[in-house]
């Protein structure tokens, strides 16, 4: 009776996933899984360390480029430094708003993903294991059992026949159910080692890509020309002139410039203090005559053209700059925006010229 209580008690900590595995297979099962949980800790500090890499990269980029502006201002007329500024400010809008986005996009997507697929089937299969464990410890139970009724009939006891009978056939049964578990189990793990397997290679692959894509997206954005210097260049002969613009906290401002038939406008905008918004508008007024029985009368109204919808921009990451055609006579508005920023003040400087 003492022997039957406590197989009882262990069973109770079967049925509570307390008991220890110690079945030769399952054992060995959690072996070749905990091997691939280790491999996929590794892909994952692989993918991180390549994304740190890229910030790395994308954090020097920024510190050389705020360097060059630098020099930029000091030597203004240095064709070279502002060409070497402007390389490095498309460099660097490219890391922070392409290159970005598509890295982290795509490690998201190829590795971690899949990686949560990885782990929650193994969380699965572990959990598969300890409930054939706790199986396997029932087994042993009603093995146990059925061996000491035998010795109980053999030393003489009255045993029911029926009840040995339950006995074999729970036994037979629990057998079965722990074979049939073993050989699914074997097989899922013999799977999801090969699937693992399969997604590290493919992982790795990928990330080795990943790494060539981050440096020849670099050195492509540091060596083409950036989009701000398609425009055409002022001849020599055009007229210049600049005006310095200080960007009020909470207030806009708008410099008015009054322009003639056929003639071009070039303006660039060097800008200090973080984000500004920047645009462009002509004016022209327009006659118009209204006719009644009595008198005519002379009515003058304005008519706008936007040039350049207002719209932020980063002046450290993209350059400032247009030209314009004027087709007729009128006026040229540029409206500085700094309504959005409540406790910094941002200055500018607006140069033009005029062909």
């Amino acid at each position: 009776m003492q022997r039957r209580i406590q197989q009882l008690a262990g069973a109770a900590l079967d049925s509570l996933g307390l008991s220890k595995i110690d079945d030769p297979d399952l054992l060995s099962h959690l072996a070749s899984l905990e091997s691939m949980e280790i491999s996929l800790r590794d892909i994952e500090k692989a993918s991180n360390e390549i994304f740190s890499f890229f910030e790395y990269c994308n954090a020097s980029t920024t510190s050389i480029g705020t360097a060059l502006k630098e020099l930029t201002i000091a030597f203004n007329k240095n064709p070279v430094t502002k060409d070497m500024n402007s390389h490095f400010k498309n460099l660097s809008y490219v890391c922070s708003n392409t290159l970005e986005k598509q890295i982290r996009s795509r490690i998201e997507e190829t590795i971690f993903a899949k990686l949560e697929v990885r782990r929650e089937v193994l969380s699965s299969i572990r959990k598969r294991i300890e409930r054939c464990s706790q199986d396997c410890a029932r087994l042993r139970m009603v093995s146990t059992n059925l061996e000491s009724t035998r010795a109980e009939q053999q030393d003489g006891r009255k045993i029911d026949p029926q009840y040995l009978l339950s006995l074999e056939g729970e036994c037979d049964q629990v057998h079965r159910q722990v074979e049939n578990e073993k050989l699914q189990l074997k097989s899922d793990v013999t799977s999801y080692i090969r699937d693992t397997n399969q997604f590290l290679c493919s992982g790795y692959e990928f990330l080795g890509s990943l790494n060539s894509l981050i440096l020849e997206s670099m050195r492509t954005a540091l060596t083409e020309l950036p989009k701000g210097y398609s425009l055409p260049p002022p001849p020599p002969t055009a007229t210049r002139e600049s005006t310095h613009i200080d960007l009020k906290a909470g207030l806009s401002t708008i410099h008015y410039m009054n322009v003639k038939k056929g003639e071009k406008i070039w303006w660039e905008v060097v800008a200090e203090g973080g984000e500004i918004g920047f645009g462009v508008l002509f004016k022209k007024e327009v006659v118009e005559v209204a006719e009644e029985t009595a008198e005519s009368e002379v009515e003058k109204k304005s008519v706008i053209e936007t040039v350049e919808a207002i719209h932020r921009v980063d002046p450290a990451k993209q350059d400032i700059k247009g030209l314009y055609e004027c087709k007729e006579d009128g006026v040229l508005e540029f409206g500085f925006d700094n309504s959005f920023s409540y406790f910094r003040t941002k200055t500018a400087d607006l140069f033009i010229s005029v062909e």
